[in-house]
């Protein structure tokens, strides 16, 4: 009876011992970079001062208010955070291009996604915006350090050529959304000392309180 007893409860102890070595299963290389590859070239976004907005809400209105709704796909990455798949580079192209977007009350910041970026890590600081600058004597470099003051300069349009008509010299510039909007700057010149350049924004958001403007 003892040595059954003893032959029982070394099967059970046998039986419950997590093995030394960890077992698992692995997943093919190539089917690891195929699922990878299918978020490459998306984007990240949020609702700035959106944390209360029903995520299901929020993607159902981007994708009206992009005009996606069969053509990306949208998961959540966390509290307030999206990523967005498009189906052809025109739309992702189209969605860029176009900001500032408002939607549900808010603006809509984002960002470049990528495989293995972390979500947690993205950090929605800058919005792109369009600046108007007039000066018979500006060339596009004398542009790009005057938008500099507002934020990073990422186009100067025209290219090369002095502007032919009445909106004169466009930048855009990524903006600090943390930061007040600059009205303008001084200047120096060779004839008039300092002179105030005052800032145009073509595409401001209408969230934006225009009182100090």
């Amino acid at each position: 009876m003892d040595n059954q007893v003893q032959e029982l409860t070394s099967s059970i102890t046998t039986s419950l011992t997590i093995p030394s070595t960890t077992m698992r299963h692995r997943i093919p290389i190539s089917m690891l970079q195929a699922n990878g590859n299918m978020w490459n070239h998306s984007l990240i976004f949020t609702m700035m001062h959106g944390d209360h907005l029903n995520p299901n809400h929020v993607m159902r209105t981007i994708k009206i208010k992009w005009k996606v709704v069969d053509a990306c796909d949208i998961v959540r990455a966390g509290h307030n955070r999206f990523v967005c798949r498009f189906s052809n580079d025109n739309n992702h192209e189209r969605v860029e291009e176009q900001q500032p977007w408002v939607a549900m009350g808010c603006l809509v910041l984002m960002e470049p996604f990528t495989t293995g970026m972390i979500a947690a890590n993205a950090t929605f600081e800058r919005l792109p915006l369009w600046m108007s600058f007039r000066g018979e004597h500006m060339q596009t470099k004398t542009v790009r350090m005057i938008g500099s003051v507002a934020g990073i300069v990422t186009t100067v349009l025209p290219v090369r050529i002095i502007p032919r008509n009445a909106e004169g010299f466009r930048a855009r510039v990524n903006i600090n959304v943390n930061e007040p909007l600059l009205q303008g700057y001084p200047f120096n010149t060779l004839s008039n000392g300092d002179v105030w350049i005052s800032f145009k924004y073509n595409n401001l958001p209408g969230l934006s309180c225009t009182s100090c403007l």
